[in-house]
């Protein structure tokens, strides 16, 4: 039957009938190796198989042959394929190559495949200036030298690793794209105000059946900002903050900053603002944030005075948070536990790169939640689960965060009863769950902050707070 087939094939050549495929589209990159690949169903009936690129011969191939070469040109027989191997491919060798084969004692072709390579250089990002500062304008082009033999290439841009392309860039303006003289296809990305959160890797794809890219890290520098936080505080009804006098206490300073700043914590004395050596300390750093954090074992009336986290680098001269440490009269002891208190409140003064904390001492009865809460870390993208526990019958429990709003106005309003019986209360990515726990939902670093329990039962109310960060473990 296939023997049948091949004369028919032969005959229709000889009439001047002529099989052929349609023509098979190929990308090559530039200097690397172009594999073409001509699929013979049956080699024993077919004399010579040749290879033509624009109406001239490349290479022959015999069928009692398994390599023949020409210069560049290999042709090598893998089993019933006929393979055409071109070396170090350059622009010069795009165009047409045509797999024809003739049949025994018949001198027309009896088949015929053709292709059509194209032929690409690596994607080269120019202006490959690399460090900017936030607000700057940043202009990036990508250019390919190709072949314009067939349908050209796109050109994609992405913002993120490299390894990740699923965040293209949209919110800014559309690229422009541009054809310059020998074949080179361009394509232009105009940052119009350089932002912090571009200060990753920038890709260019070369969207065709190679996909190349080429990419660059952009380095947009922003000055300081500091924030502050001590840990242990209670919140009160008044929106205040307490701690146990001789208590241990963690004082933060938090920058976020690029390049990245060298944070420090300083007392005011008579001779101007000292370094301040806590009773242990560490320090985390993650890309542009720098965490330290100081610990003091005892907090006593002689930690009055003012306080201060400085950070700086070469955008910003000067970054600062401060915490003022004031005493008023004690008030009397009360009989139940006769132990003093530390009351903060914050005074949140927000300018450029200054926090203002005020803090001032008084006495207040321990409750049962009195306790200092750690700092707590989680990773981006979970969700942070802050316990709130307290004994006993439990009327209702309220959540705060920081100073800037208070989430029971909107959130536990409706949490009462006993606890095991408490339904969750949500607002946004917030719920206050029945144990009176507060979920945080997909934490980011812009949920980083202290926030406050104040749990009110038949008989008294009790107080908690803990600053989270969701930035690595510190």
């Amino acid at each position: 039957m296939v023997s049948i087939l091949q004369n028919l094939s032969a005959l229709l050549f000889v009439s001047g009938i002529r099989l052929a495929f349609p023509v098979k589209k190929h990308e090559a990159l530039l200097e690397d190796i172009a594999v073409l690949k001509c699929h013979i169903d049956d080699w024993n009936t077919f004399h010579t198989i040749v290879w033509n690129k624009d109406e001239q011969l490349v290479v022959r191939l015999s069928t009692i042959d398994w390599l023949s070469k020409n210069g560049k040109y290999n042709a090598i027989r893998d089993s019933d394929d006929f393979l055409l191997r071109i070396l170090d491919v350059q622009f010069q060798d795009a165009g047409v190559y045509k797999c024809e084969t003739y049949y025994t004692g018949i001198s027309n072709k009896v088949h015929q495949e053709d292709f059509e390579l194209q032929v690409q250089g690596n994607p080269r990002l120019f202006n490959k200036e690399t460090i900017f500062t936030e607000g700057d304008v940043a202009v990036k082009i990508c250019c390919v030298n190709i072949t314009t033999t067939f349908e050209l290439p796109k050109i994609h841009w992405f913002i993120q690793n490299h390894d990740n392309f699923e965040s293209y860039i949209e919110d800014e303006r559309e690229p422009s794209t541009k054809f310059s003289t020998h074949d080179e296809f361009c394509n232009e990305l105009s940052f119009l105000s350089t932002r912090r959160q571009h200060g990753k890797y920038l890709t260019c794809l070369v969207k065709n059946q190679l996909n190349l890219t080429d990419e660059v890290i952009l380095n947009v520098l922003y000055p300081a900002s500091v924030s502050l936080h001590v840990s242990g505080f209670h919140v009160t009804e008044s929106h205040g903050f307490t701690i146990k006098e001789n208590s241990a206490m963690k004082i933060t300073c938090k920058s976020d900053a690029n390049p990245p700043t060298n944070t420090t914590l300083q007392e005011k004395t008579n001779s101007g603002w000292n370094l301040l050596r806590a009773d242990s300390s560490f320090s985390f750093q993650n890309e542009t944030t720098v965490i330290n954090v100081y610990n003091f074992q005892n907090v006593t009336r002689s930690f009055s005075g003012h306080y201060r986290c400085v950070a700086n680098n070469s955008i910003s001269n000067f970054s600062v948070g401060t915490i003022e440490v004031l005493y008023s009269t004690p008030l009397k002891k009360d009989n139940q536990s006769g132990i003093f208190f530390i009351f903060f409140i914050l005074v949140v003064v927000i300018s450029a790169f200054t926090v203002t904390v005020t803090v001032l001492i008084y006495n207040r009865k321990l409750s049962a939640l009195d306790a200092e809460w750690p700092i707590l870390a989680f990773e981006s993208g979970s969700v942070a689960h802050i316990p709130c526990m307290v004994r006993g019958e439990t009327k209702a429990y309220f959540w705060r965060r920081g100073s800037a709003y208070n989430i029971s106005e909107h959130v536990a309003a409706n949490v009462h009863g006993v606890p095991d019986e408490f339904a969750n209360a949500t607002q946004g990515k917030l719920t206050v769950n029945g144990d009176g726990s507060l979920a945080i939902y997909d934490i980011s670093p812009e949920d980083d902050d202290t926030y406050f329990c104040r749990v009110v039962t038949q008989t008294s109310e009790h107080y908690g707070g803990v600053t989270i960060y969701s930035q690595g473990v510190v």
